[in-house]
């Protein structure tokens, strides 16, 4: 090697590469456990690799990858960092004694990205860090964070805090990757002319929603109504229903797949999607309409063909902003809530959804959005990017300079 050229770093991703190779040999089950049960993680791990420059060796670790987990200890010497994508772990029903027990093989130092803490609320971090320490799993792992991890990005303020308290180190709240996916420096302005094009405009806006797992709603009346009446808005523009979780059954059932399925199956499924339609109908409506992903470029593509996507679901809604498209997300619980405020995400609140008449025209003009803190929270966010990496001689994408100069 000449002396003047330095040696690519290389990374090791935990997780998905933000696809599953050659889907189309897997079933359902397959994909999904690639996925981590939640397609919306490809969003998550596609952005991290993007962010990465080209200068950087990256492979990533996982079912479907031509690495796996048992294999891992063969490989660290080739490898010099271990990027871990935590997201929703410190929970404290969580029972992490496999991902523990993976993370102690692990002699590279680690960079964590996402860590989140869920609570009833964001109001009383020691309440949530009392039931954290109650979980001995969810201690462990902070135990093994706080040994090995060089840094732990976190998803807002409030996972900050708990984290600390819970005895981690170099903790920065850095949002989600996905919010660099796409590289305009001005994303925020972008979006605030579509939020005024959409106002001003005549016409119905193209939509998609981007759905919660029936079964995670059922049990909750204002979600479950909520859900219900963008179905049907959606219905009836003809727009699509994107599914990302739920397992086999819903996934299969919102692809309008009927024959995998037992009829009591697609009935229950159907009435709790849209009570007030037939099975018929509902899975005719998905058959045309209904879309699930296995690629994070083939979702983000999809997303360029809609003015505006709406739901709970915070990847699903990151996918349509990093096609430069307006992604509202419904701020339903601390973790969405925390995301949404330390980003600045377009969001609508839940209340919305009590009126009777629910239109597109209502839900674009409850909007609440501030583009100049959006591009501001981006650049900052870009710029702590820049500044852990730049620290460890790694290359970011070019993008990431140019979102953290905007």
């Amino acid at each position: 090697m000449a002396p003047d050229m330095k040696k690519s770093k290389h990374i090791l991703i935990v997780g998905s590469s933000g696809f599953v190779l050659n889907q189309v040999s897997k079933n359902i089950s397959q994909c999904l456990d690639i996925a981590g049960a939640n397609t919306g993680n490809f969003i998550f791990q596609h952005a991290v690799r993007k962010i990465l420059g080209d200068g950087v060796r990256i492979t990533n670790i996982g079912l479907g990858e031509d690495l796996k987990y048992l294999d891992i200890q063969r490989h660290f010497d080739d490898i010099d960092y271990v990027v871990i994508p935590a997201a929703n772990h410190l929970r404290a029903s969580a029972d992490w004694t496999g991902f523990n027990s993976f993370l102690a093989k692990i002699s590279k130092p680690m960079l964590v990205f996402g860590l989140g803490a869920q609570a009833a609320s964001t109001d009383d971090v020691d309440e949530t860090v009392g039931s954290l320490q109650k979980c001995p799993t969810v201690v462990d792992m902070c135990r093994i964070f706080r040994e090995k991890a060089i840094f732990v990005g976190v998803r807002g303020q409030f996972s900050k805090a708990v984290c600390e308290k819970m005895g981690l180190r170099n903790v920065k709240a850095t949002g989600c990757p996905s919010i660099l996916l796409s590289p305009n420096a001005r994303l925020g302005e972008h979006l605030e002319q579509s939020i005024s094009l959409l106002k001003n405009s005549s016409k119905h806006p193209r939509m998609c929603m981007v759905a919660e797992a029936p079964y995670s709603i059922r049990s909750d009346p204002n979600k479950l109504s909520t859900e219900q009446k963008l179905f049907d808005l959606v219905y009836q523009e003809g727009g699509s229903y994107i599914q990302q979780s739920g397992g086999p059954e819903t996934i299969a059932f919102s692809l309008g797949q009927l024959d995998l399925l037992a009829e009591t199956t697609s009935k229950w499924l159907s009435g709790i999607i849209s009570p007030r339609r037939s099975v018929d109908e509902v899975s005719s409506y998905m058959k045309a309409k209904g879309r699930v992903f296995y690629s994070a470029l083939d979702w983000i593509e999809y997303c360029k063909a809609f003015d505006l996507s709406i739901g709970h679901r915070f990847h699903g809604n990151m996918a349509t902003i990093g096609a430069d498209r307006l992604g509202v997300v419904i701020s339903h619980d601390s973790r969405t809530s925390e995301l949404v405020d330390f980003m600045h995400i377009p969001t609508v609140k839940p209340e919305v959804f009590k009126e009777e008449q629910l239109t597109t025209e209502l839900i674009v003009n409850a909007v609440r959005f501030d583009h100049e803190q959006f591009d501001r929270s981006r650049a900052q966010i870009a710029n702590t990017w820049l500044e852990v990496f730049g620290s460890l001689d790694v290359e970011l994408s070019s993008h990431v300079s140019g979102i953290a100069n905007q």
